[in-house]
């Protein structure tokens, strides 16, 4: 069996024979493709059969390969979803910050917080009032969501995401194998997950994130960790503050972004309202991040 490589360019072995048998240029595909298949290793890449090279890669796209403090965000809109048809409910501003470490067996260990604000669809600024399109009631009291530091362990094929105390929480997740499109390598992470809010009844929810990392910076042995587009799409019961417990239907989120090597690359929304509410946060994220 041939193996799979991360390697700056070239056709994949069974996509070069088809190309050329449909006299199909590497143009018209889409220019290089960098997924390569052969019994040999080229030089420059990245072994995905090998759990050091795969694991090398992952955190790279997921976090970083040392211990420094990592950030996300994502903007995006939840829709109310009753009867096969979707209504737009509010906006959704987050941010993560996520911090690892390597082990001595090779897996990592991560510290993860996320924070996320609703946003009003017509003016863009933080949900304070909501109009319940579905039971007419006016809602006042919005919370603003801080949750973690988690713990997260890290490994070739898996990261698994830890209970934090005093949330009932229960997570089911997986990372899919590396998908690569051109000069594009996507990392996707699935998770099915169940908590209680404080003073809420017990919530489930799904969701499906892409991590879309350049291979040249993948490869590039000088970069820890990598920019990346996301995106990012769930599905989950209705949020306590909805009073819509036992109703039918459900709120579905789309959201795209970016990780970022710097807080400062934040939304500037985002930044402005975590530093009036949450401002521990962007005073010292490595001291919350602590592996102690």
């Amino acid at each position: 069996m041939t193996k799979q490589y991360i390697t700056p360019s070239g056709a994949t072995r069974r996509q070069a024979i088809a190309s050329s048998a449909l006299g199909v240029s590497a143009a018209v595909l889409g220019g290089s493709l960098t997924a390569s298949y052969a019994a040999t290793a080229p030089s420059e890449s990245i072994d995905l059969d090998d759990p050091e090279h795969r694991m090398t890669a992952l955190m790279k796209i997921y976090g970083a390969t040392d211990d420094r403090v990592c950030f996300g965000y994502v903007v995006g809109t939840f829709y109310g979803f009753v009867e096969q048809q979707m209504l737009p409910l509010f906006g959704i501003l987050a941010s993560t910050f996520n911090r690892y470490r390597l082990l001595p067996d090779g897996t990592y260990e991560g510290r993860a917080l996320e924070i996320a604000y609703l946003t009003d669809l017509e003016t863009g600024e933080r949900l304070t009032s909501f109009d319940n399109p579905y039971t007419g009631e006016t809602l006042n009291d919005i919370r603003t969501t801080r949750f973690g530091p988690r713990p997260i362990l890290v490994g070739p094929s898996s990261a698994q995401r830890l209970p934090v105390p005093g949330v009932d929480r229960v997570v089911s997740q997986r990372l899919l194998p590396f998908r690569i499109v051109n000069d594009t390598v996507w990392l996707v992470e699935e998770i099915q997950a169940r908590f209680v809010p404080e003073g809420g009844s017990p919530l489930k929810t799904t969701s499906v994130t892409n991590y879309g990392a350049k291979v040249s910076d993948v490869l590039n042995p000088d970069l820890k960790t990598v920019r990346t587009e996301v995106s990012y799409a769930d599905t989950t019961d209705w949020m306590p503050w909805m009073n819509m417990a036992g109703m039918p239907g459900m709120v579905i989120g789309n959201a795209t972004g970016h990780t970022v090597p710097s807080m400062d690359e934040l939304p500037p929304q985002h930044l402005a309202l975590t530093r009036e509410i949450y401002p521990d946060v962007l005073d010292d994220p490595k001291a919350l991040l602590t592996f102690e």
